[in-house]
């Protein structure tokens, strides 16, 4: 035998040892298959106790019976609503204008902050003096490829708007006057406009409201300073929408029917937690109403609310579903200022 063939008989059993010698080894892995269960009992000694095997669920009574097939519904927390500071909400002809507690430097930033998170990527701000910060023009209508592709061709592009924020001192602070405008690739379509005329940038500017409110909040009360301040009883919840803080020392039915009374609003005979919407006194305006559309024929002023109370760590809310309105944030807080002194 020469190197060769001994070279060759070695790989050939390296390859057979390897390969695990499928063709001399029984597979044992389907073995489970044909298995059965032991059925042989166990003989316990006489007098032992007998032996069960109980599933035990702990507090198994209270749990809810579940139908077959019903659908699961995940449980969800309550909405958490946090506290605000009072920021005073002057309408004019053509501007809305927040009083804000706050210097120039720390409303700039609440302003810049805003203008980053509507705008998203990209730069917000087009011009930024001591007295004035404009946006750049934000498209708020998003086009796709072929969207975009016949706009170029037809020329009709979709409206850009600019912002216009101008800072001013004020007692409290710095008045912000919030104005907008509409642009066509660049050139003013309308004169500057008070927000309140279009029901979009009205919703906007209370949103930019609702998040100063509660970053000064967080911001500027330190502990020591919040004992010596009437909280402000309007808080928000992250949807934007507003609930009254009910007086915390006063029985809550109590509560609710003399805050109710002082803010215009009152319950509905024979209709379980619904409100309805007074007129106000003489000397007294709401807010701007918002736009009506053809799809609202009624009036905020004019519906009924259902409400509710919620209970949470800091105490007492009512929250007043605006669910029905086509304009839930302006609603929201016109019923709110019902309860603003």
């Amino acid at each position: 035998m020469n190197k060769t063939t001994i070279k060759l008989a070695g790989i050939g059993a390296l390859v057979s040892v390897l390969s695990g010698c499928s063709t001399g080894l029984k597979d044992n892995s389907d073995d489970y298959r044909n298995d059965t269960v032991n059925s042989v009992v166990l003989q316990a000694p006489a007098g032992s106790l007998s032996s069960r095997d109980d599933l035990v669920i702990p507090h198994e009574n209270q749990i809810a019976s579940v139908e077959p097939g019903s659908k699961f519904t995940v449980p969800r927390a309550t909405f958490v609503f946090y506290p605000m500071a009072k920021i005073d909400v002057i309408m004019k002809a053509n501007r809305v204008v927040l009083d804000v507690p706050a210097n120039l430097v720390q409303s700039k930033k609440m302003v810049k902050d805003f203008l980053m998170a509507l705008h998203g990527d990209g730069e917000s701000i087009a011009s930024d003096t001591d007295k004035q910060i404009v946006s750049m023009p934000f498209q708020f209508i998003k086009q796709g490829w072929w969207a975009s592709m016949w706009s170029h061709v037809s020329r009709d592009f979709p409206e850009q708007i600019v912002f216009s924020f101008s800072f001013s001192s004020s007692e409290k602070g710095t008045l912000v006057a919030v104005q907008y405008r509409v642009e066509d690739r660049g050139e003013a379509v309308t004169d500057w406009l008070s927000p309140t005329t279009r029901n979009d940038m009205y919703a906007d500017t209370l949103r930019l409201w609702g998040d100063m409110a509660r970053q000064l909040n967080k911001q500027s009360v330190s502990l020591s300073e919040q004992g010596s301040k009437a909280p402000f009883h309007v808080w928000i919840d992250h949807r934007g929408l507003l609930a009254i803080h009910l007086k915390p020392k006063a029985n809550v039915q109590d509560a609710l029917v003399t805050q109710l009374a002082g803010a215009g609003l009152t319950q509905v005979s024979g209709k379980e937690n619904t409100l309805a919407v007074l007129p106000l006194a003489s000397d007294k305006t709401d807010g701007f109403a918002p736009n009506a559309t053809e799809s609202d024929a009624v009036s905020w002023d004019k519906r009924e609310y259902k409400y509710s109370i919620i209970h949470q760590k800091a105490g007492d809310f009512l929250m007043i579903d605006v669910s029905t309105s086509p304009t839930p944030e302006i609603t929201s807080f016109l019923l709110a200022q019902r309860f603003v002194k």
